[in-house]
């Protein structure tokens, strides 16, 4: 393979480029000692391979000097991934929040932790996060409603699949409380997703009778 190669895929940049813009800085120095040129690298760069990395030190060293790098996508992702709570820890401190979404997916930093297995950073990030969806579906309803309280908006906000809160609220003992809170704020029960589902047909499909009974009960027939 010729380290100064370009990927014939779909993304049609170099090898370097994408070690780089992923945070993969073994592979960056394994791809330089094969005979590709090095390239300088921006600090918003040089922070992302170090959360990859796990070199909390440079990290930190990194924000201290400019706070506004905890705003990129991924290395929050790529702490939420890793489990690593601490380095996640450093990077919220610093202006990151919890509800950002990747650039090319829906999901935020805590359904990477989720997907990846790592329950203990996924739980941390729950309990901070203000989106709705989140909550909603990691059952975090007495934050939700509080969120919702603060800001009724995130309420009504879809994501790319046309997804809202109330078509994934779980079974708890809030469940009638979150339902009557999303709708108090603007939420639309019969609203349908990308796949033509309300959030009635949502309930029924994964086998929430309750929140399906409940929706009914307040006006949903389709």
């Amino acid at each position: 393979v010729d380290a100064n190669g370009v990927d014939q895929t779909y993304t049609s940049k170099t090898y370097v480029e994408l070690a780089v813009e992923n945070g993969f800085g073994a592979i960056l120095d394994l791809l330089v000692a094969h005979g590709a040129d090095r390239p300088e690298l921006f600090n918003a760069y040089r922070y992302r391979i170090s959360v990859v990395g796990g070199d909390e030190g440079e990290a930190r060293r990194l924000l201290e000097g400019d706070p506004s790098l905890s705003d990129q996508p991924g290395v929050l992702i790529q702490a939420a991934l890793q489990g690593e709570i601490d380095r996640a820890r450093l990077i919220l401190d610093r202006g990151a929040e919890c509800k950002i979404r990747s650039n090319d997916h829906d999901p935020t930093p805590i359904r990477f932790a989720n997907h990846a297995g790592r329950l203990e950073a996924r739980d941390y990030l729950v309990e901070l996060t203000r989106d709705a969806h989140d909550q909603a579906r990691f059952g975090n309803t007495s934050w939700l409603l509080d969120v919702l309280e603060d800001d009724s908006s995130r309420a009504k906000v879809a994501l790319s699949n046309g997804m809202t809160a109330l078509h994934i609220v779980p079974e708890t003992e809030d469940t009638g409380a979150v339902i009557d809170k999303l709708l108090a704020c603007g939420a639309d029960i019969d609203k349908k997703n990308d796949d033509g589902k309300t959030p009635l047909v949502s309930g029924e499909a994964s086998e929430r009778t309750r929140v399906a009974e409940l929706l009914r009960t307040r006006g949903s027939s389709v």
